[in-house]
């Protein structure tokens, strides 16, 4: 049988009609049948619009979160900067790109300058501290 699945839908079987004098076979439907055939497609293209929408909503919720994620990490640098900026004696350009290169030179500047304290040497000896003499009529080595 051809046209299983129209047949199924319209509930009848489909009889081709050939032509007498040849060519290509054709079928009639009845306004009730092009009903039915009208109604299937409505309802498929409905579906499919009604998965598209939720799929498209979800997008939207997940574009959304990700918005959400970028504007507070962004806050957040801000904020990281200004902080940066103010511990520095910096002021702010408003800028974040000339605000960061003024912190490199900075930086660059601190790593420049000498020592300012003077680091203890460590030859890897104890220094001796005094004359090394237990006295025992020190308090601490009374009993």
């Amino acid at each position: 049988m051809k046209y299983v699945l129209l047949s199924a839908l319209l509930g009848s079987a489909l009889e081709e009609k050939k032509p007498l004098f040849g060519g290509e076979a054709y079928v009639s439907l009845t306004a009730s049948q092009l009903a039915k055939v009208e109604a299937a497609l409505a309802e498929k293209k409905e579906a499919a619009t009604a998965e598209q929408v939720v799929a498209l909503e979800q997008e939207i919720a997940t574009l959304k979160a990700e918005k959400e994620k970028v504007a507070t990490e962004g806050k957040a640098l801000s904020e990281a900067l200004g902080e940066a900026m103010a511990l520095n004696d910096l002021k702010s350009n408003g800028d974040a790109i000339a605000d960061i290169a003024a912190l490199g030179k900075t930086c660059k500047e601190y790593g420049e300058k000498r020592p300012v304290h003077t680091q203890p040497s460590n030859d890897g000896r104890e220094q001796q501290s005094g004359d090394e003499v237990v006295r025992m009529e020190d308090a601490h080595n009374q009993l």
